[in-house]
């Protein structure tokens, strides 16, 4: 379906040590996250968060969401904010997104890849 582009969000990624953690202790998956014992041990652990890059938009009257920092890191490198203004005035006005079911009923969001790629390219980041 295609959606009419409302603005992009950065969300900054977070990266914290803490102590306390015993041995065996399993790497989990949370909120997006991940927390998992360091490498090198000593009780120490480290919970990890990625940055994302938001995509908004209005789809048959409800706004919704898609995250498309994944494609663009694959494809350009971090996501530095000369990048991500970059990215925001060359925004498309519409994009073609596919919906999804999850488990729960709740309904998620996937950018057409081509529409990235356009994206991508109009922006002037990468060339074709």
């Amino acid at each position: 379906m295609t959606v009419k582009c409302l603005g992009i969000c950065y969300e900054e990624g977070n990266y914290q040590l803490y102590q306390r953690v015993k041995k065996g202790t399993k790497t989990t998956y949370k909120h997006g996250g991940t927390q998992r014992p360091r490498k090198n041990g000593g009780g120490w652990g480290e919970d990890i968060q990625p940055s994302h890059l938001i995509l908004y938009f209005e789809a048959d009257g409800k706004k919704g969401f898609s995250w498309i920092d994944y494609y663009f890191k694959k494809n350009i490198g971090r996501l530095t904010e000369k990048r991500r203004s970059i990215l925001e005035l060359k925004m498309p006005t519409t994009v073609e997104v596919e919906a999804y079911e999850r488990q729960d009923g709740s309904t998620y969001y996937v950018v057409n890849e081509n529409d990235l790629e356009n994206w991508l390219i109009q922006s002037g980041l990468r060339s074709h």
